[in-house]
């Protein structure tokens, strides 16, 4: 086990250095230039001279060699140093560790609800299959896998200000101070970012539940005169989560990349409306930060994943 999570630590590292190369070579390709917004006035006028800019460029370090500017922001980021915004000149890291558990706790949250909800359908919907309860939720799924989650989220901001006279409050409060006003705050928000892993997962979750239920061993266990309840729970689903759990694995990521949208309808000042202010504004060195953070994160979640493998299936060995 120790041999194989080393291993798969020593693996990450060419995997972000790849990731780092792609995501610094597209921001200096893509068309833009920090300089220049900065520069901009509030008519939306350029009116500094080209001396100015130069200068501009100089101090923000964008004159030098790309290959410069790479291996500098790679060694500062080896040391945990993440740099400075070029617009704001706050420290990117003292923003990720305001911004960054926001964010982490709104995917949970999203995840919690998506598998506590979307797999009890799924087996449901397995056991009852062809069933008119089958039927139904099945359409349930399709109905919330093909609905994007900044269409369902503007649908609810419009009818609960319109029925209910509810709208998003704005700003965030911390979990450990204010836990029911935190709850408050990002309860719809992560209700919505699951609604579409939540369709997935019990897709998943049937098609995988249906495959394990035709095995022999469950003929077997019914054979002996099990309850059909023991034969679900002890038999089947431990065996039918291994596909359901690469599913989860997964869709942390996309949780993750999704809450961008999400906190941008909602106001909530996560990393999501972190990364799209940067991008907006060319801010380099956040949106490289930020990318390679969600990066790390998604392999560290399927690293987690692949040793739970283990816990399900006793057979599966990491040697």
């Amino acid at each position: 086990m120790r041999k194989y999570i080393a291993r798969r630590l020593v693996l990450m590292v060419p995997t972000l250095f790849i990731f780092s190369l792609l995501v610094f070579g597209l921001l200096r390709v893509l068309p833009g230039d920090v300089a220049e917004k900065m520069l901009i006035d509030d008519s939306g006028a350029q009116t500094a001279s080209k001396a100015s800019l130069e200068r501009l460029r100089e101090k923000l370090g964008l004159n030098r060699p790309l290959y410069v500017q790479y291996l500098s922001w790679v060694g500062d980021t080896v040391r945990g140093d993440f740099g400075v915004s070029l617009l704001t000149g706050r420290s990117v890291i003292q923003d990720l560790k305001q911004r960054l558990p926001l964010t982490v706790q709104l995917a949970l949250m999203s995840l919690i609800f998506s598998t506590c909800v979307g797999v009890p359908i799924g087996i449901i919907s397995a056991v009852k299959q062809n069933s008119l309860l089958d039927y139904g939720l099945r359409f349930f799924s399709i109905f919330f896998l093909a609905a994007p989650g900044f269409w369902v989220a503007l649908m609810v901001i419009l009818a609960g200000a319109f029925w209910f006279g509810w709208v998003p409050t704005l700003g965030y409060n911390l979990l450990w101070q204010q836990p029911m006003a935190n709850l408050s705050q990002l309860g719809v928000p992560a209700l919505i970012l699951g609604l579409s892993a939540m369709a997935s997962k019990a897709r998943y979750t049937r098609s995988s539940m249906l495959e394990v239920l035709r095995e022999d061993y469950i003929r077997t266990a019914r054979s002996k005169g099990l309850r059909e309840q023991v034969v679900i729970v002890r038999h089947a689903m431990k065996n039918a989560m291994i596909p359901v759990l690469t599913v989860i694995g997964l869709q942390f990521g996309a949780i993750m990349g999704g809450s961008v949208i999400l906190e941008s309808i909602f106001g909530i000042p996560g990393m999501g409306t972190y990364l799209i202010t940067a991008i907006r504004r060319s801010d380099y060195t956040v949106v490289q930060s930020v990318v390679v953070v969600f990066a790390l994160m998604f392999m560290s979640t399927n690293l987690v994943i692949d040793l739970l493998y283990g816990w399900l299936d006793p057979r599966i060995s990491y040697a």
